[in-house]
């Protein structure tokens, strides 16, 4: 990197079949991430910031079949010198450590009138004091269903976020959007499509301010 000099990066797994159907999955690796330029030069930027290293461990138990994938997912994810914002000097800094353990239940189908594909997470993500990260739910879900017509595909998308807290400790509640999508195909170059946000009109808040909450 021409600024931040050689890093190793790695992966490493294991997979093993237990029947016709179930498999079990081991899976560890490294990855290296530079500063991007909005942190080294935007808003709260900090010219003096250390590339993120994160090492990650992965444990699988996954049933495949030919229109379905299912499979139960445990992580552990450690990151050095996470960047995360400092409100108290409004500077992005870096973290000396950051954990996050968690599981995830996974669900793909196929090949049928309605396809789609949903994921059930639950992690819990922490700071070099032992305190859960900023803006950051522990529980969190999605589910993406999506139909084929004659005149094109048919996509809605759900996703639902638990509370978090933000800086002064200050609560953002939980949250649930609904979006509407449809795309069409009219050559192998072009696409057509439209999207609708936020079919239910729900207030959410993903950050606060010093005089209440930014949208």
């Amino acid at each position: 990197h021409d600024s931040y000099g050689s890093n190793e990066s790695w992966n490493i797994g294991y997979k093993k079949a237990i029947n016709q159907q179930w498999e079990f999955r081991f899976n560890s690796g490294s990855a290296f991430r530079s500063p991007n330029s909005a942190e080294l030069y935007g808003y709260g930027a900090n010219l003096n910031l250390k590339p993120e290293i994160s090492v990650g461990q992965e444990l699988a138990l996954e049933k495949i079949t030919n229109d379905s994938m299912v499979s139960l997912v445990a992580f552990n994810n450690k990151i050095k010198d996470l960047i995360n914002f400092d409100f108290d000097k409004n500077l992005l800094k870096n973290i000396s450590h950051s954990t996050n353990l968690g599981f995830e239940l996974r669900y793909v189908w196929k090949n049928r009138t309605i396809n789609g594909r949903l994921l059930l997470r639950y992690q819990n993500p922490k700071d070099d004091l032992g305190l859960q990260l900023l803006r950051r739910s522990k529980k969190s879900f999605s589910a993406n269903i999506h139909k084929d017509f004659s005149l094109g595909t048919l996509n809605l998308n759900l996703s639902a976020f638990d509370k978090k807290r933000d800086f002064g400790n200050l609560p953002l509640p939980k949250y649930h959007l609904l979006h509407l999508s449809f795309i069409k195909k009219i050559s192998n170059q072009i696409d057509f499509s439209v999207r609708l946000e936020n079919l239910l009109d729900k207030e959410y808040f993903t950050a606060s301010g010093f005089n209440g909450y930014y949208q």
